[in-house]
Formats: structure tokens, C-alpha cells, sequence
């Protein structure tokens, strides 16, 4: 129960981020803070979402969600050729591979992040080639003491190839790329923990209830267009 708690807290504060942010070039920086469990749990009830339908499958308990086992639990993602693992990944290892962004637009240049502070996942990471939207990510600090971005944590990331013009190369454990459909998802994770269909998409979730979550959105004109990976632990 405490892990199904800290997920569910941390999934409030990403709610928040929604209706604090009008996109990666127009960052409101008094709104971009990072939210306690009990500062997250007394405010989500005045949280504004944007991203309507989306917010409503994502906001859903994760303790009513149906565990899923599968590949998918590996956590693991590869980026145009350069693997990572969210569990503990830290920005630095992000940057390695070349993409950046620019800590002032945030207000962040001076962070010193505390321990298990989520913050929303709304920093766009910067990439030659690619929209500012196709990537972004969410920080946070798994260790003990206060540290800054030099060796902050990101707890979740974001990627689009729907409606954008340059996008990256994204490749999930067992094969799952952009493009693959419902049968490719079920053959490589199995049953889904839950399947939201809406207008033009159906938005998929996978989570073992305990410290990870995917969603996955497959659109019906062009498969999968959207990865949201969560870890909390």
C-alpha cells in the first residue's frame, strides 16, 4: 500500500503540471514548482487539466488497475540507438546522448531538489532535427541529501510522433516502436491493465500497481504515437 500510495500522489503532481503549463516555449515559471505528497493531495481537487482526456486515464487509481506482467516491466527504452533504463536514470546520462534544455526557461538554474519531490513532466528536452514537444521529461531526487541537475533523477519521460514534424527514433522493450497497433502491444506485454478508447485513440496502460507505469496511446490512423513511462521507486 505505500508504494500504490507514492505512485498515486506522484501522478497528482504530473495533473498539476497540465494546467500550469501552455507548452515548452511559454513556461509559467511561479506555476513550474515541484509539489510534496501533502501539498499534491490538497490542491488536486483545484488542479486545472488541460489535456482533458488524456489526465482523466492517467488520474485513475493505479490501485484499481489489473497488474500486468510482461516485457514491458524492464523499464527499458532506446533512443535513436542509445539505450536507457528509467529506474534511477539520471539527467546527465540523458545529456550524454545529446539532448539538453535550458534550466532558466524553468527557473531552475539555481534547483536544489530535495528527496522524492516530483516534479511535473513538462521540461522539453532540446534536440537538433526535432520538435521541442517529442521529448519530455520530469525530475526528481531519489537520493538522501538535496542535489541539483548536475546529478538529478528523472522519474518519467514523454515521447510524441503524433502531430509533430521531427520526432526521434524510440524503441521499447520487446520491439514496440511508433506505429505498432493493439495486436503488437498485447503479443509483446500481453493484456493491458486497462484500454480507454477515445475519439481517434485508445489509450493503454500497463503498471504492476507497485512502481511502474506505461501508457501508450495507438491511434487509429497510424498505431502508436504516444510513450508516457512513470517509475517511482
Amino acid at each position: 500500500m505505500k508504494k500504490i500510495s507514492k505512485i498515486v500522489s506522484a501522478m497528482l503532481c504530473t495533473v498539476l503540471a497540465a494546467g500550469m503549463l501552455s507548452g515548452c516555449g511559454e513556461v509559467d515559471k511561479e506555476g513550474y514548482v515541484a509539489k510534496t505528497r501533502s501539498e499534491a493531495d490538497n490542491v488536486s481537487s483545484q488542479a486545472e487539466v488541460s489535456q482533458a482526456e488524456v489526465s482523466q486515464a492517467e488520474q485513475s487509481s493505479v490501485a484499481e488497475k489489473i497488474t500486468s506482467d510482461g516485457a514491458w516491466k524492464s523499464m527499458a527504452f532506446n533512443v535513436d540507438g542509445t539505450d536507457f533504463v528509467l529506474d534511477r536514470l539520471t539527467l546527465s546520462e540523458i545529456e550524454d546522448a545529446g539532448w539538453s534544455f535550458d534550466p532558466a526557461v524553468y527557473g531552475m538554474q539555481d534547483l536544489s531538489a530535495d528527496p522524492l519531490v516530483f516534479y511535473q513532466r513538462s521540461v522539453c528536452m532540446n534536440h537538433e532535427g526535432y520538435d521541442e514537444n517529442s521529448f519530455i521529461v520530469g525530475f526528481t531526487n531519489f537520493g538522501d541529501e538535496a542535489c541539483g541537475l548536475d546529478t538529478i533523477n528523472v522519474w518519467t519521460v514523454e515521447f510524441t510522433s503524433k502531430d509533430v514534424a521531427g520526432y526521434p527514433a524510440v524503441t521499447l522493450e520487446g520491439g514496440i516502436t511508433w506505429g505498432a497497433d493493439e495486436a503488437a502491444l498485447k503479443a509483446a506485454y500481453g493484456e493491458p491493465s486497462a484500454a480507454e478508447k477515445f475519439d481517434g485513440y485508445t489509450h493503454y496502460t500497463y503498471t504492476d500497481n507497485a512502481a511502474n507505469v506505461v501508457y501508450l496511446d495507438v491511434y487509429d490512423d497510424g498505431g502508436l504515437g504516444r510513450i508516457v513511462m512513470e517509475s517511482y521507486d
